[in-house]
């Protein structure tokens, strides 16, 4: 089911569990057990292996999950955003619009933590590297 260049790498890495498997003197029902969990896999490497694109969406995904983890990069990130906007209004607009700020900075607050509870992320208690 993989494509052909990744078949004899996902081969190997099999047979190697298989045979860690068959050292630990794993039951019938273990063997079983992790056969159908690489089945219910393949799908989805296969899907991977054939987009590249699929990846980047990963890496993206894991860098917004490392801010979101903690309090002090989602308000670096969060202030970071509204201080350009704030600075482009205020060149374009005036001063008179820069009141905007403050409520976008906390409107992008609630969407942070919107997407924490979407995504199934804590903030720990002391977690503000």
């Amino acid at each position: 089911m993989l494509p052909v260049e990744h078949r004899s790498r996902y081969a190997e890495e099999i047979r190697s569990e298989l045979h860690d498997l068959a050292q630990s003197k794993a039951t019938p029902g273990m063997q079983l057990y992790y056969a159908l969990q690489q089945l219910s896999r393949i799908w989805a490497l296969r899907r991977v292996l054939k987009d590249p694109a699929t990846r980047r969406m990963e890496t993206l995904l894991r860098i917004l999950c490392w801010v979101l983890s903690s309090e002090r990069r989602t308000w670096l990130v969060i202030g970071a955003v509204t201080t350009a906007a704030l600075i482009d209004v205020v060149a374009e607009q005036g001063w008179g619009s820069a009141l905007f700020a403050a409520p976008t900075a906390w409107i992008f607050h609630q969407g942070a933590r919107w997407l924490r509870k979407r995504l199934g992320l804590v903030v720990k208690e002391g977690n503000e590297e």
